[in-house]
């Protein structure tokens, strides 16, 4: 299960972003795909709602106006 983790005030966000990356770098593609099941899992628990919807609009690359 995915664990809550408190940094010390004067890690920067490049450590984090590195200590995660080689987390998830470390994990087997199995390991990978639980986690993002068991982060799902915990948006339905809190949001009452999954992360993300399909909006039928197939992959959108850039906003409108752009």
């Amino acid at each position: 299960m995915a664990t809550l983790k408190f940094y010390p005030p004067g890690t920067t966000r490049e450590q984090i972003d590195a200590e995660r990356l080689d987390r998830i770098l470390s994990m087997t593609p199995n390991e990978r795909m639980h986690l993002a099941f068991e982060l799902m899992a915990l948006s339905l628990a809190f949001k009452k709602g999954p992360i993300k919807e399909p909006q039928g609009k197939g992959i959108v690359l850039r906003k409108k106006g752009i």
